[in-house]
């Protein structure tokens, strides 16, 4: 978007490096664009085959303005079959707001019924032609916003939607949270739309690039084409974000802590026995309220002695628990579920005699309440549930080769009796003396061929797991090596069994492995190149529905890599999170549990990041619904 001298206003959002595929990391979230006399000559037949499900075209700007562009591209890309509305360019102070609803609607900006049209858009942002807020004071700017907002709807019937940055809305508005009633279109180019004005929990569309597969700017809307075309018939849509109690909102992988850099705490590394504090609630888009958990990567790096990791609810005791464990020098990564505090934030503590540096990455959050739904997730502990070393839940004693320790779980540390699915656990094998492999799957089903978690002889590795249980409510864990082991679980929550129907719940698969590439399963049978990306096919693949999923839980192995580097796992796409989730050293195994949302044709995409080769596995364990 942007004023009638330039492509954009100066106040281009920061710029990101991802495709229209990674970006819509729902699976339900509809691609699109906006165009102005810049894009006069545009293949609407090539845009729609390229994926684009609508499209907003420059009509006006002040009261002086009329694009000659605009009739050709709204007209051509409903003819293309595109769900199409026009856009203000707001200059407030050229003449009030009711004068330039009027001139928009006048010329183009109206709107209809017909289920193609969108509501026209008021494009308000920093001023391309002199004073950042137009000369106007934070109140007259309110003024001038409300003038054409009411116009616009008196003229209409709908409320238009609002396109600006987060950053002039606060500074011109003078953080206003009063406008919630229309549709917020937010431009953000950093990888993620947050965070968001005052008085909007969740965006309705999102200019996310500048340019990219379609002309103009890259634009996404924030719910199912079914959404898009309520939306556009004038019904009230719901962001996809789920609001049943206990299901999970699955987000792109965004750092919410760098000790480091300082991103979430001031850039230092933490001190033995110390802990650091993550806010979690009303940030990245995760809401204020109503939070129950939080699923992260957690990563440790530079530690200067050997120790582990526990993260907890802040506020609450700290568990005899570990989330992982490293050796000095050591950097490595585990996913957590985490419940938060009452502020909303948990503790991440550094259980060693040296200093640490932390980072925690965002996969997504649980909405908190009262579990009532097939799938929905029941945040538990974390409270330890085997320790074969000291006798819980199992003998004191080690396990031996290819035996198995069987651990109950439906019954106990506040887990119903019946109707559990699924459990979430942290699995940590200690004290080996050979390399090998653990498994964990459901009491009285057969083994699968999948791994859990990796480790070398005398190693101490975690890795959380969610397993399905046993008709008995128990589940099995394997020692898949030729020594001995000492066997760990940590409970960290459940799943509700049933057929699972609710946005955000969560549908156990039989694990099954859909990527190798030792052997040629699910790509060519050759190591990643370093530096190279993969694309995995998901959906449709191990009982897993070819459409209506957000999100996939999966454990991934690294095996035998060449170098040290580490590996990301997004949705499929041109580029990746700038995030980690296994971290490895060079010829060692090494596996984390990733729940990952799917690009729009359901794949996700592995990214080697180290100067060598290496092998990877994939291994499906379950599935979150999508939205609407």
């Amino acid at each position: 978007m942007g004023s009638t001298t330039s492509g954009r206003s100066r106040a281009t959002p920061p710029r990101g490096h991802r495709s229209f595929e990674q970006q819509a990391s729902s699976a339900s979230a509809q691609a699109g664009l906006d165009v102005s006399s810049y894009q006069s000559s545009v293949n609407w037949t090539a845009v729609t085959g390229a994926g684009a499900t609508f499209a907003y075209a420059k009509a006006t700007e002040g009261n002086y303005y009329t694009s000659g562009s605009y009739a050709a591209q709204y007209d051509g890309s409903y003819a293309a079959g595109l769900i199409r509305g026009g856009y203000h360019f707001a200059i407030p102070n050229n003449s009030t707001g009711a004068a330039q609803a009027d001139f928009f609607v006048a010329n183009g900006g109206g709107w209809s019924p017909d289920r193609r049209t969108l509501p026209g858009m008021l494009d308000i942002e920093y001023n391309p032609y002199g004073p950042s807020c137009y000369g106007l004071t934070q109140a007259q700017m309110v003024g001038w916003i409300t003038s054409f907002n009411n116009e616009y709807h008196l003229l209409t019937t709908r409320w238009p939607d609002i396109y600006t940055t987060t950053d002039w809305w606060n500074t011109c508005t003078g953080n206003l949270a009063s406008f919630g009633q229309a549709s917020l279109s937010i431009a953000n180019y950093s990888g993620s739309p947050f965070p968001l004005p005052p008085g909007w929990a969740i965006q309705t569309f999102w200019q996310w690039a500048d340019s990219g597969t379609f002309p103009g700017d890259q634009e996404l809307f924030n719910g199912s084409h079914q959404a898009l075309v309520d939306f556009a018939a004038g019904s009230v849509v719901t962001p996809i974000a789920p609001t049943i109690p206990a299901t999970f909102t699955a987000a792109l992988p965004i750092r919410l802590l760098d000790t480091r850099t300082g991103i979430g705490a001031p850039a230092a590394a933490v001190g033995p026995g110390q802990q650091v504090r993550v806010q979690i609630a009303g940030t990245q888009g995760i809401p204020r309220t109503g939070v129950s958990a939080v699923t992260v990567n957690l990563t440790v790096t530079g530690p200067t002695r050997s120790g582990y990791l526990t993260a907890y609810p802040d506020g609450g005791s700290r568990p005899v628990v570990s989330n992982l464990n490293f050796s000095s020098g050591q950097t490595v990564a585990d996913l957590a579920v985490v419940p938060v505090g009452a502020d909303g934030s948990i503790t991440l503590y550094n259980g060693s005699t040296g200093t640490v540096q932390m980072l925690a990455d965002l996969a997504g959050y649980y909405v908190a309440g009262r579990i009532t739904v097939p799938g929905a997730y029941g945040a538990l502990g974390p409270v330890r549930v085997l320790d074969t070393r000291t006798g819980i839940g199992a003998p004191a004693a080690t396990v031996g080769p290819g035996q198995q320790v069987r651990v109950q779980m439906a019954g106990t540390h506040g887990i119903p009796r019946t109707g559990v699915s699924a459990v979430t656990v942290n699995l940590t094998v200690t004290g080996s003396n050979r390399s090998g492999f653990l498994t964990a799957y459901p009491a009285g089903g057969s083994r699968p061929v999948v791994s859990n978690l990796n480790f070398s002889s005398g190693q101490t590795v975690a890795d959380l797991a969610v397993v399905p249980v046993g008709a008995d409510g128990s589940i099995l864990l394997y020692n898949g090596s030729i020594g001995t082991v000492q066997m760990i679980a940590d409970l960290a929550g459940y799943y509700v069994a049933g057929q699972c129907t609710a946005a955000g719940t969560m549908q156990t698969v039989p694990p099954t492995r859909i990527l190798d590439t030792r052997l040629g399963l699910g790509a060519p049978t050759k190591a990643l190149v370093a530096n190279g990306s993969l694309s995995v096919q998901v959906s449709g693949t191990a009982k897993i529905p070819g459409s209506g999923v957000s999100a996939v839980i999966v454990s991934v192995t690294v095996v035998t890599p060449t170098r040290s580097g580490y590996l990301t796992v997004g949705p499929s796409g041109n580029s990746q999170p700038s995030t980690s989730n296994i971290n490895f050293p060079a010829g060692l195994t090494v596996a984390n549990l990733v729940v990952v949302p799917l690009d729009p044709r359901g794949r996700l995409q592995l990214t080697n990041s180290s100067a060598g080769t290496t092998d990877l596995v994939v291994d499906v364990a379950g599935y979150y619904l999508t939205g609407r």
